[in-house]
């Protein structure tokens, strides 16, 4: 089932390791990475629901980490994910994006890399 918005694929990245939780290998649907993105606690749900990985960092690991940091890790996911051609899911409809959230923000810098989004 598809929610939301879908994102055509993607593309460069850095290689530096981070403490990500990924969704199973499951994720892969005819090989290709499907990705969601949204608000907390919707993108986690929804992921979940479709086999997708998502951005999440171990708790044990989250703690002490500064927001410059965390946005550091986001964006090497979101490389990551860019390079392999991934599929973006909308967990939370563009418009319900709240200012300057980390959904927001992610959604600008994908943008950025030429990104397009359409409705589904």
């Amino acid at each position: 089932m598809l929610y939301g918005n879908e994102v055509g694929p993607l593309g460069p990245a850095s290689d530096e390791p981070c403490c990500l939780n990924f969704a199973s290998a499951d994720s892969l649907q005819g090989g290709q990475v499907k990705v969601v993105l949204g608000h907390y606690p919707d993108y986690t749900r929804v992921a979940a629901d479709i086999g997708a990985n998502r951005f999440q960092i171990d708790e044990n690991k989250f703690v002490g980490l500064s927001p410059s940091r965390l946005w550091t890790l986001n964006r090497q996911f979101l490389d990551q994910m860019y390079r392999s051609g991934a599929i973006f899911f909308l967990a939370t409809p563009l418009e319900k994006a709240r200012t300057d959230s980390w959904f927001d923000r992610e959604i600008r810098y994908l943008q950025r890399l030429g990104a397009t989004f359409q409705n589904s």
